[in-house]
């Protein structure tokens, strides 16, 4: 674990309310970590109200890492650090979690999450591709509108098994032809084998159901592996 001071080098808006800020290390600085982990983030200026935020960079981007953030209108942190600018200086910390990934823990991993959730499964998918690992990739995702999707054009590159679905498309200007609907046990038995390992990323209430449902259709608690929050 270390303590480091970084600074903004790039800000990417992906949607209306999220944003992926580049964190460039400082000469000399670095954090070695595993995909999946997340660090503590903090102004410069404020160094004790820190907030959790996975990374979302690969493991393998050895000068930066990316933080992937929701801002929260009436969240005590997240519109703080909507006001930063490149070239601004944070303090991270870490990295910390055991939700994480290395090639030995399975050849066929599915990632499922609800909204930002897929922050760490960037990590994971992207560190796989640039090791070349022959890790069998399935991404279920789940959003309320296609306006929310987080990083749709850089995701229609990655080559894995992806599949989205849309809870609210009738509240969306854009049109949706793809799945409508929560994720649900016939959306996890049609697209996956039940013998991989399971990463669950997403809002406590969703995470637990979706731990019922995988514990349903016979996945191994060995198996199931999760990150939960609100």
């Amino acid at each position: 674990m270390v303590k480091l001071n970084v600074t903004i080098s790039e800000i990417i808006k992906e949607t209306s309310d999220v944003k992926t800020f580049r964190l460039k290390f400082n000469k000399g600085g670095s954090m070695p970590f595993l995909p999946g982990q997340f660090v503590m983030v903090a102004l410069e200026e404020n160094p004790k109200n820190a907030k959790a935020y996975s990374i979302s960079s690969s493991s393998e981007d050895k000068e930066f890492l990316e933080i992937t953030v929701k801002i929260y209108s009436n969240g005590k942190f997240s519109p703080l650090l909507d006001k930063s600018k490149v070239g601004d200086i944070l303090v991270i910390n870490g990295p910390f979690g055991h939700f994480n990934y290395r090639k030995d823990m399975g050849d066929k991993i599915v990632l499922i999450y609800g909204g930002t959730g897929i922050a760490p499964f960037r990590s994971i998918i992207k560190t796989v591709a640039d090791n070349k690992w022959d890790t069998e990739i399935t991404l279920i995702g789940c959003y309320k509108k296609p306006e929310d999707i987080i990083y749709k054009e850089e995701m229609s590159k990655w080559k894995i098994k992806n599949i989205i679905t849309i809870t609210r498309p009738e509240t969306s200007e854009e049109k949706w032809n793809g799945c409508t609907g929560r994720i649900n046990e016939e959306m996890i038995n049609c697209n996956v084998d039940k013998n991989s390992v399971f990463y669950l990323c997403g809002p406590t209430e969703m995470v637990n159901g979706l731990k019922e449902v995988l514990d349903s259709i016979g996945v191994s608690k060995e198996n199931i592996k999760f990150e939960r929050w609100g």
